[in-house]
């Protein structure tokens, strides 16, 4: 291992005084290689050390890496004394749905008229109990149910208020069930982990690291604040805090800490991603602290065709992109993160919405029929579900299943795929050569209202996590959150800037050029400004000067090419022409193009 740089010792130092310690790590600044800096020193308060986390991935990551003598473990691990008996008694399951609940409650819809039937009415009080296992409370209340009931009344407080008293009465009979030994209701994992913080768990270790700290729940806050024996070290990036929809909280803030550190210098890409992180981190994010890039990789920004992988917002997006990927490279091996699962469960839901039959998916739970969903997607709360609804209705179930069946496992072996796709979420603790941001990232609104557009702080956390997933080269000139939160010194189209044939475009100088022989026939490119084909908010301008033709190239105030000469026409089709103006090479619209002949 490299010697520690000056922020990594001075994470140390504070270390190895026993005290509570923050370390607020950035994008990409080597945070599991400093943490393994740490524990290999042992607990400073000289007992056992325990590192533990939310994720999987983290964790898996970390058994790899730290010494044997350090306990690594899911904060679910930690419970896995009582989960042990769920699991026994053949209980314990994933997310308990609205049927199973219906089935063994003997629920109706008179249970919850009118303001749900008893399916919308049982999703209402599955998610009121995993918003109590989330919290630290020791009873449910009408607040746990609120938020599913505002959902499922389409934002009506009044009804929504009313059915929350309803709902929370039936989630607390179902938690009563839950942890009654002698009953048949299945749980999930969040039951016993909820189910052993009540016990006020002493854990057993003098020094605690808690690892993504910044996507903790209230519930393990409420515990490790209760641990007084131990040091607590915590550690996360607050900027990085993408999971409040499933209760998660920002535990930064939530210690009383005797030293806090900071990690910024960036190993993962050099200074024009740091630029981009930047300008999103303090745009979006109110933040006063700067990634700085890594002298040593040259990353460069500007458009790419054949990006390493394409992150979205949301799976219907990406289920978009694989489409069209299949429809420009149609034998690319496509690889999705983490797996085709969860895009494979939404649009089963939506096949079973058209049937009219009740869905599990949390998504969609709340909807009986697929009209529901086309009503729904006209209202901001759930815009997050239009690109499902154009996929399926352009696409149909079957043709979008049997195309995801095709790549299903090819995620196994992704140094094998030609390309990867990936939610942000999924893509987080992840980074990849080249990255392409699409254009379903919410952009936040003016200063006087930056949520008109439905944008939170938490979208710009999501934001500035998909951009830094980049090494080499990050292509965002398609995401209009990220351009709209870039001063004019931050070029996304970089890469392009005064490009020619001889720096890296296809060449056509030996090509067969169009030459007609009457020069009234002959094409031409028509004066005045046209939308570049291929760059995103990229104006091309055409003037003449003394029978001159002289071409522009700009994007966001930033000039991309200019050349001057005569024009040649190389090749065209339907949408665009590729031209030669005296040596330089561009694409325009077919519209700004007249006398082309067959």
């Amino acid at each position: 291992m490299h010697s520690p740089t000056e922020e990594q010792s001075q994470a140390i130092e504070a270390y190895l005084t026993g005290e509570n310690l923050r370390i607020e790590a950035l994008a990409g600044t080597g945070k599991t290689t400093t943490l393994r800096m740490l524990v290999e020193r042992g607990s400073p308060r000289r007992g056992k050390v325990l590192y533990t986390s939310f994720g999987a991935k983290v964790i898996k990551d970390a058994k790899a890496r730290f010494p044997s003598a350090c306990r690594v473990a899911t904060n679910h691990s930690l419970a896995w004394g009582v989960g042990k008996g769920y699991r026994d008694a053949g209980r314990l399951q994933g997310q308990v749905t609205p049927y199973q609940l219906i089935q063994h409650f003997g629920w109706r819809d008179q249970h919850f008229a009118p303001y749900a039937d008893a399916r919308a009415g049982a999703y209402a009080v599955r998610e009121a109990v995993n918003a109590f296992c989330q919290s630290a409370d020791t009873q449910i209340t009408t607040a746990h149910a609120l938020s599913a009931c505002r959902r499922i009344c389409r934002g009506d407080l009044a009804n929504a208020t009313r059915l929350a008293v309803t709902v929370a009465g039936m989630a607390n009979e179902v938690w009563a069930a839950s942890i009654d030994p002698t009953s048949t209701l299945g749980v999930s994992h969040d039951t016993y982990l909820k189910a052993w913080a009540l016990t006020s768990p002493r854990i057993n270790a003098t020094t605690i690291l808690l690892d993504e700290a910044q996507d903790t729940s209230e519930l393990m806050v409420d515990l490790l604040q209760k641990q007084d024996h131990a040091q607590l070290v915590i550690v996360g990036d607050r900027y990085q805090a993408i999971y409040a929809w499933r209760g998660a909280i920002s535990s930064m803030d939530a210690f009383e800490f005797a030293h806090s550190t900071s990690l910024t210098q960036s190993f993962r890409f050099g200074d024009e991603i740091a630029e981009v992180a930047n300008a999103i981190l303090e745009d979006q994010c109110n933040s006063t602290v700067k990634l700085r890039g890594y002298a040593a990789h040259d990353s460069v920004l500007g458009p790419t065709d054949a990006p390493h992988c394409y992150l979205a917002r949301t799976n219907a997006v990406l289920v978009g992109q694989l489409f069209e990927i299949n429809r420009r490279t149609p034998g690319y091996k496509v690889g999705v993160v983490g797996g085709t699962a969860d895009m494979v469960k939404l649009v089963e839901a939506a096949a079973k919405l058209k049937k009219s039959e009740p869905v599990q998916h949390p998504e969609l739970a709340e909807f009986s029929h697929w009209g529901q969903v086309h009503q729904a997607v006209q209202e901001e709360a759930y815009s997050h579900l239009r690109g499902l609804v154009t996929l399926v209705d352009e696409y149909g179930t079957a043709n979008l299943l049997s195309t995801l069946d095709r790549i299903g496992g090819n995620e196994l072996d992704p140094e094998s795929c030609d390309v990867l796709l990936s939610t942000a979420h999924k893509a987080k603790g992840s980074e990849f050569q080249s990255v392409k941001l699409l254009d379903d990232f919410v952009p936040k609104g003016p200063d006087e209202d930056p949520g008109s557009t439905g944008w939170t702080p938490e979208c710009g956390n999501l934001l500035y996590v998909a951009a830094t997933r980049a090494q080499m080269q990050l292509d965002a000139t398609d995401c209009s959150a990220v351009v709209g939160s870039l001063p004019p010194s931050v070029n996304l189209w970089a890469s392009m800037e005064g490009y020619r044939e001889d720096e890296g475009q296809q060449s056509y100088s030996d090509a067969d050029a169009f030459e007609p022989t009457h020069e009234a026939w002959a094409p031409r490119l028509l004066e005045g400004q046209w939308p570049h084909p291929l760059i995103k908010n990229g104006v091309i301008t055409v003037t003449q000067d003394d029978g001159q033709l002289h071409v522009a190239v700009e994007a966001q105030g930033h000039a991309l090419f200019e050349a001057s000469g005569s024009l040649q026409v190389v090749h065209w089709d339907e949408d665009k022409a590729a031209v030669l103006i005296g040596t330089g090479w561009l694409e325009v619209p077919i519209e700004a193009m007249e006398n082309l002949h067959a």
